[in-house]
């Protein structure tokens, strides 16, 4: 999941315009993120069991929490980001394959080898979000083309990287 992720953050960001997006966009990020500071020093699949794991996840959760919460003086941030935080390994289920604890099963549907029904999912997924984050902008704003370069912009990353996928992996853009 890419663009899934931060189509979560902007969706909170929508729901509670207070909230700060640095902070949203690292709860839903930070697994990613953490893989990519790992990966030079490790296997990809150890960086995903130090990173996208169950204990990892709750581990990172809560240290975000509380850095958010602690930092910023916002205990509803704090569990904001926990619970986004906590939704990256459930997004990734659908498009990845992702190991539960270190030792346990790995699990994901792997959409990713099949990357226009991923493109259709995470597009799907962000154009919910967004709506949702477009909702909390003053009426003018919401109009201009900012907003609609933002999506658009999202789903063009979006498509470059199931084209990828799909020159890496052969071109099966099937369900």
């Amino acid at each position: 999941m890419y663009i899934g992720h931060l189509g979560l953050a902007l969706a909170a960001k929508g729901r509670r315009p207070a909230s700060s997006l640095p902070w949203l966009v690292v709860a839903t990020q930070g697994c990613d993120w953490l893989d990519a500071l790992l990966l030079p020093f490790m296997t990809w699949e150890r960086a995903e069991i130090w990173t996208h794991s169950i204990p990892a996840t709750l581990a990172g959760a809560a240290i975000l929490a509380l850095l958010a919460g602690v930092l910023l003086g916002d205990r509803f941030l704090g569990w904001t980001v926990a619970l986004l935080y906590l939704s990256h390994p459930v997004l990734d289920y659908p498009t990845g394959l992702k190991p539960t604890w270190a030792g346990g099963p790995w699990i994901g549907l792997r959409l990713y080898s099949h990357p226009l029904a991923d493109l259709l999912l995470e597009g799907l997924l962000l154009l919910v979000c967004w709506s949702v984050y477009r909702t909390s902008l003053p009426a003018d704003s919401r109009r201009a083309g900012l907003a609609w370069t933002l999506l658009a912009t999202l789903l063009g990353l979006q498509l470059a990287c199931d084209i990828r996928l799909a020159v890496l992996h052969g071109p099966r853009w099937m369900f």
